[in-house]
């Protein structure tokens, strides 16, 4: 939603565009408070939460407080207090986020973001 919220900007009304806030606004709130594997910073689920919070921070930015809000969580709770920390101590050397066979490129695309900032 934060991708279409940014490419799709100048085609969305007003309305629209609070709309798609709001809406992620709430998907934030609920898979930080009541989620499976909001606890897991290496796990796939949480690995699709951190690239979407990042993207939408940025792509509300200028529109909404809450860009600034999401921004400030993502990079220093999330990035410099969870994710970080956590490959670090527990992928130094190498090692491989989820399964193999499944879900561990899609999490470890999405975890690429902490090597970009």
């Amino acid at each position: 939603m934060g991708l279409g919220y940014d490419w799709f900007h100048d085609r969305m009304t007003p309305a629209q565009l609070s709309q798609l806030q709001t809406t992620l606004n709430q998907w934030f709130n609920y898979f930080e408070t009541q989620s499976f594997e909001y606890d897991h910073p290496q796990g796939n689920y949480f690995a699709g939460y951190y690239a979407a919070k990042c993207y939408a921070a940025l792509a509300v930015q200028g529109d909404s407080p809450l860009g600034d809000t999401w921004w400030n969580d993502w990079y220093n709770n999330q990035h410099l207090g969870r994710v970080a920390p956590y490959y670090r101590a527990n992928l130094a050397g190498g090692g491989w986020t989820e399964g193999y066979a499944q879900y561990g490129i899609l999490a470890t695309q999405n975890q690429s973001l902490r090597r970009s900032l």
